[in-house]
């Protein structure tokens, strides 16, 4: 990369939103993101105007929108992160339910809770109308708490092992665990929404904050995708074994732009590899703003190809996808919109395919 090359990309990034000229703007910031020649201090400050030029699914592909008609678990609850999962031929349906709401950042809760974040699971069956059906709570095991201000099983993703439904998620009250958030699995039924065998998990690495694992489909143990590449360690995969433990059993080495991303949803089977969903995290001169991408893995894990970021429905804002599935011809995601209201939206394989062509 040249010194030229690297002023031209910088002069559009500063300049083309004001002219108008949004994709020219975007394509200047991935190429700036995916360049480890750039400064580091350049690629931060593009990386936080790069909200600027991300726009909505729609505005890029064909996509249909269906927002989760449900009730909330308890009243003045808030509902969002959903997360989806094929069980044989029909989809199922697991929406967060939380007590508390967003303020200038901040985690507002009933005065009665005292402090506490509640979440609570319901599972659903989802029609191929879009419609959910037949509520049922997914129930954790009973465990021993450690009166640590945060309840529940956070921002649940579904995934099949060997014909068995497991959730996993975020856990932070475990006895005798200390206030890292690490993740929590379940084994559940799909049918009643009791659970049980509940397994939390320590960092494979030093004692760190552990969200937003990416359950692996089609595995013969439960597997994430541990890290796609978050401080230049490479994509890695967690798998499980005995005690509660797991290790890292692949790495690979990711894409330099692979450092920011962050989990989304499971990694589903395609075309002979994976897909999923990721998010990025932009601190947008204060405010967390999200972005999301498809990202394309062969069958060993390996990143073959990364679509143009985009907002999901609604730029500049916080939105989380926790569940991604195919039907027929198209792939549903579900996902929040700043952690009130949970949406489903449809998008064609072959748009799909085409974004990560790009």
């Amino acid at each position: 990369m040249t010194t030229r090359d690297f002023t031209h990309d910088l002069a559009i990034v500063m300049n083309a939103f004001y002219v108008g000229e949004i994709e020219a703007g975007g394509r200047s910031c991935e190429r700036i993101l995916s360049e480890p020649s750039y400064p580091a201090h350049i690629q931060e400050s593009v990386h936080k105007n790069q909200p600027f030029y991300i726009q909505p699914l729609s505005k890029i592909t064909n996509v249909t929108y269906q927002r989760i008609d449900v009730a909330a678990a308890k009243p003045d609850w808030k509902m969002f992160n959903p997360s989806l999962v094929m069980n044989y031929d029909k989809p199922i349906l697991n929406v967060r339910n939380s007590n508390y709401r967003l303020h200038d950042g901040q985690y507002i809760t009933p005065p009665e809770d005292r402090g506490m974040i509640k979440t609570e699971n319901v599972l659903y069956d989802l029609g191929n109308d879009g419609v959910a059906r037949n509520p049922r709570t997914l129930k954790l095991p009973d465990y021993r708490k450690t009166g640590y201000l945060v309840d529940g099983m956070e921002d649940v993703r579904l995934f099949f092992v060997n014909e068995k439904m497991y959730a996993s998620g975020t856990v932070r009250n475990v006895f005798p665990k200390d206030w890292l958030c690490r993740i929590g699995m379940v084994e559940v039924d799909p049918i009643t929404g009791e659970s049980r065998n509940l397994q939390v998990f320590d960092s494979p690495f030093a004692p760190v904050h552990e969200k937003n694992w990416m359950p692996i489909s089609g595995q013969e143990v439960p597997r994430w995708l541990y890290d796609c590449g978050f401080h230049g360690r490479g994509t890695m995969v967690a798998t499980t074994w005995e005690d509660s433990k797991v290790e890292i059993t692949k790495t690979h080495d990711a894409p330099f732009q692979a450092r920011k991303f962050r989990g989304g949803t499971q990694l589903i089977r395609f075309d002979g590899g994976y897909i999923c969903l990721i998010h990025e995290v932009h601190d947008f001169h204060g405010p967390r703003v999200y972005s999301h991408k498809f990202v394309r893995f062969d069958e060993e894990f390996r990143v073959k190809s990364i679509s143009k970021p985009f907002a999901l429905k609604e730029s500049m804002n916080v939105e989380f996808a926790a569940g991604l599935i195919q039907v027929g011809g198209e792939f549903w995601i579900s996902f929040g919109v700043r952690d009130v209201e949970p949406w489903i939206v449809r998008v064609g394989v072959a748009d799909v395919l085409r974004l990560c062509a790009d």
